[in-house]
């Protein structure tokens, strides 16, 4: 069971399949943790189609990268004031594993951060991109 659940259909309470869609819809060109402006999801219980709204996703890619920048910042502080001999002849010690945390975080924002989208129902006039269709 996940801390954070997925999105579900708010007609039949069933579970949206987000993950995968995130899988298969085209990326936005600047920011790689959204997919394209209008992306939705059928509900695979009632059939109902859904739009994916992305805004708390934005948020939470940015402030997971946020909070892996400032521990990372935080640790190396730490480091050069533990072992400043150390770091003074070897710099590595803190940029090699600085750098796998960051990558660690960036990562996990990759996995976390669709979780946290939300749908709304579709306007019968709009034109959204369904990824599971095709």
């Amino acid at each position: 069971m996940s801390l954070i659940p997925e999105a579900s259909c708010p007609r039949c309470a069933a579970t949206l399949p987000i993950l995968k869609v995130w899988g298969k819809a085209e990326k936005a060109s600047r920011f790689p943790f959204l997919m394209q402006y209008k992306t939705g999801v059928a509900c695979p219980t009632c059939g109902v189609r859904l739009v994916i709204v992305q805004w708390r996703v934005a948020v939470a890619a940015l402030a997971t990268c946020a909070l892996g920048l400032a521990i990372s910042v935080l640790a190396v502080i730490g480091i050069d004031k533990a072992f400043p001999k150390l770091t003074d002849d070897h710099p590595a010690v803190v940029g090699v594993p600085t750098m796998l945390f960051i990558a660690v975080i960036v990562i996990l924002a990759f996995f976390v951060a669709p979780r946290f989208a939300q749908v709304r129902f579709a306007a019968d006039d709009e034109e959204v991109d369904y990824p599971l269709s095709r």
